[in-house]
């Protein structure tokens, strides 16, 4: 996992935030693959989610004396542009549109949430569902908005939403080096079980492995 963030207090969301959750049993988040034939055999995130339309999670101080709300909502395909300057912004090696792209709207066992503010896509998050367990692939929130708690935000929303969905385990990787996004975690219940020696190929940085549940 690759994670950028911040670490000041989103003032008091979890205190005010509004559920815009709908249960729809035959509603699917997720595009399936039917040339995929695991998502053929098995129900994917799209068959066993209810049908998440979004999340009002509190209020941003975007500007001295306006507060705007901050929306937690599944992604997609007219966000994948946005999301794909964000992992230019955040990452030394982005995904190429074409792989957001396809994670993003043909990947029935994958799932994205966007934070976006006043219409602007400021992060996101991704996860895979293998089995029972959820592989956190990307955490990224935009320069101009670190530090406003909007990547536990995300997280936050990503593992209730997808807990529904048969998910009991989570994990990730993150950089040896980064203290900030290993102390969110940690504060989210996760806890580091192992390293990847060399993961990272920019400057062969090892990789922790952290697991929740």
């Amino acid at each position: 996992c690759r994670f950028i963030s911040g670490s000041q207090a989103l003032s008091k969301i979890a205190q005010t935030r509004t559920s815009l959750l709908q249960v729809c049993s035959d509603s699917a988040i997720l595009r399936s693959n039917p040339k995929n034939p695991v998502a053929v055999k098995r129900p994917g995130l799209s068959q066993r989610l209810p049908a998440f339309t979004g999340l009002l999670y509190g209020q941003f101080q975007k500007e001295k004396g306006k507060m705007s709300d901050l929306i937690i909502r599944k992604a997609e395909e007219k966000d994948v542009s946005a999301i794909e300057k964000i992992e230019k912004q955040c990452f030394s090696i982005p995904w190429s549109y074409e792989s957001l792209y396809k994670d993003v709207v043909e990947n029935g066992l994958a799932f994205y949430v966007i934070a976006e503010i006043d219409g602007q896509v400021c992060g996101y998050v991704g996860v895979w569902k293998i089995l029972d367990e959820g592989h956190i692939t990307n955490v990224a929130v935009a320069p101009e908005f670190r530090r406003k708690h909007i990547g536990r935000a995300m997280l936050e929303t990503l593992i209730e939403v997808t807990a529904q969905a048969g998910i009991e385990r989570y994990t990730l990787e993150v950089r040896e080096s980064n203290q900030p996004a290993i102390s969110l975690y940690e504060g989210l219940g996760f806890s580091v079980e192992g390293v990847r020696p060399g993961y990272y190929e920019d400057n062969g940085e090892n990789a922790l492995i952290m697991w929740r549940g």
